[in-house]
């Protein structure tokens, strides 16, 4: 019985390790979709924070658990997609705030983005992988099989030791 939790835990143990979705779009990806500032409006909303020189423009969004963004739900994606976020506290500073998760972007004076940063946050787009789901969950189904299989016979064996050949 021991034997049989510990190929238990081991088979489990590797099958943990696969994935049931595959990665459509990394975090980069989604983030360099993203090349103007009506793209960027249309996506995250106004920004918590502005911060305006001579040639560029900053715009930062907090992505904390409390902010206005992060409540709304809003699921970003490549190439955006209009969200509903209403942040009517944006405001215009010499210096952003430090935030745990946050998304900035910097625009030149066209309202280009020349630049984005982002921490704590990754917006990879996921899709499920239908053949990776069925092999894990056909994979499962087999390993538990052979394992019933093994413990079965060796309880088998160990019922008939002492018995002595019958034949």
């Amino acid at each position: 019985m021991k034997r049989l939790l510990l190929i238990t835990v081991g088979l489990s143990g590797l099958m943990s390790m696969f994935s049931c979705t595959k990665v459509l779009y990394p975090h980069q990806t989604v983030m360099q979709s993203f090349h103007t500032k009506e793209a960027v409006t249309k996506q995250f909303g106004a920004p918590d924070e502005r911060k305006v020189s001579e040639k560029t423009e900053e715009w930062l969004y907090n992505c904390d658990s409390t902010s206005v963004f992060t409540l709304s739900g809003t699921h970003v994606e490549i190439n955006g997609a209009y969200n509903g976020v209403l942040n009517e506290r944006s405001v215009t500073v010499n210096e952003f705030k430090e935030y745990l998760s946050y998304v900035k972007f910097t625009f030149d004076t066209k309202g280009t983005v020349i630049n984005w940063t982002s921490r704590g946050v990754d917006f990879t787009k996921r899709v499920p992988a239908k053949g990776r789901t069925a092999l894990l969950v056909g994979g499962s189904i087999a390993a538990v099989a052979i394992i019933v299989g093994i413990v079965v016979i060796a309880e088998l064996e160990d019922s008939f030791q002492g018995i002595g050949t019958i034949w």
